[in-house]
C-alpha cells in the first residue's frame, strides 16, 4: 500500500485484509468496522466484550480495534456482551446479506456496524462478535480511498 508517494503497507492480501496498517488500509481493502477498545496487550475490551487480539501488542490504554462484517454475529436473544441494535438496512446480495445496524443508545459503539449474515427473525436484535480483534494503532486519518494505491 502507498500513500502520498511512501510505502506503508507490504504485505500479502491476506494480510492486508486481516491485520491492516491503519484504518485507511482497512477501508481500502474491505468494510470495517472500527470499534474503540482499550488495550491490555493481549486483548482489547470493546463494548461487544473482551475480544482477542490479532497479535499481542506492547500498545496499552484507549485505541481503536477493526472487525470485518464477517466477524459480527446476529441473535434474537440477549446474552453475554450482546449489544441490542436497530436493522437499519438489509441487501440480499445472492451469496451474502449485508445488513446495516444501529446500536441502541450508542453503547460504546459507532452509531452504524456492518454485518455480512442472514438477518434473525423478528423480535429484538442483538449482535455479537467473534474472533480477534485487529488493533489499529493510527485510527485517525482524513484521507480518502482516492488517495491510496494497492501495489503488489
Amino acid at each position: 500500500m502507498i500513500r502520498t508517494g511512501q510505502v506503508i503497507q507490504q504485505a500479502p492480501p491476506e494480510q492486508l485484509y486481516q491485520e491492516p496498517a491503519d484504518a485507511d488500509v482497512a477501508r481500502l481493502i474491505g468494510e470495517a468496522n472500527l470499534l474503540p477498545a482499550r488495550l491490555d496487550g493481549t486483548q482489547a475490551e470493546t463494548a461487544l466484550g473482551p475480544l482477542p487480539l490479532t497479535h499481542a501488542t506492547p500498545v496499552t490504554g484507549p485505541t481503536t480495534v477493526m472487525l470485518r462484517p464477517r466477524q459480527l454475529r446476529l441473535s434474537t436473544t440477549a446474552g453475554p456482551h450482546a449489544v441490542q441494535v436497530s436493522l437499519m438496512r438489509t441487501v440480499y446480495r445472492g451469496h451474502d446479506h449485508r445488513l446495516e445496524l444501529s446500536p441502541h443508545n450508542g453503547q460504546g459503539l459507532p452509531e452504524r456496524l456492518i454485518a455480512y449474515t442472514p438477518p434473525p427473525g423478528d423480535g429484538c436484535v442483538y449482535v455479537q462478535a467473534t474472533g480477534a480483534a485487529h488493533p489499529l494503532h493510527n485510527p485517525a486519518s482524513s484521507r480518502t480511498r482516492h488517495e491510496m494505491t494497492y501495489t503488489q
